[in-house]
């Protein structure tokens, strides 16, 4: 089976604001080991990272346009996350946003798939199994004869029963 493209999408990057420390922390400590423990073969790139880790042009722009999963930290409503979401709003029925609080989801993602935490054991441990679930979802449900919209299957028309 070929790695299927996550990318993840954080308030870190080149700036380092003051949250970027902790949301590295999470993402080395708390995402990396939920997604990969989800058994599903992944390439995970962060997207601060996709141009910078020497791919080559192309598969920089397959990586940023065209991934199998987005998972999204919205928390700080960093402008560099929001705006990489917005470019990628027709990936929403395999988009997952993160966030601390509710307060920090945009209205208009408000239909995508979410995960709530908090920074507590519990918190965490909710946190990864909500991403394994989310992740399975996504990934795993639909058979080539199926799309996903918001969570729910549905069988794609086949050549005669299309108008």
């Amino acid at each position: 089976m070929k790695p299927k493209r996550c990318l993840v999408l954080l308030p870190i990057g080149v700036t380092l604001r003051t949250e970027g420390p902790t949301f590295l922390a999470i993402y080395k400590h708390v995402l990396l080991p939920a997604l990969r423990a989800t058994g599903i073969p992944m390439d995970i790139f962060r997207g601060d990272e996709v141009l910078r880790a020497g791919l080559t042009l192309h598969e920089g722009a397959l990586w940023l346009h065209n991934p199998h999963l987005v998972l999204a930290d919205v928390t700080t409503a960093h402008s560099g996350v929001l705006h990489d979401l917005r470019l990628r709003d027709f990936l929403a029925d395999r988009t997952i946003l993160l966030s601390q609080q509710a307060e920090d989801i945009p209205p208009q993602f408000a239909m995508y798939r979410q995960i709530i935490y908090t920074l507590s054991e519990i918190g965490i441990a909710q946190l990864s199994r909500a991403l394994h679930a989310h992740v399975h979802a996504i990934l795993c449900a639909a058979s080539p004869n199926t799309a996903t919209t918001a969570g729910v299957s549905m069988p794609l028309p086949t050549g005669s029963e299309s108008a």
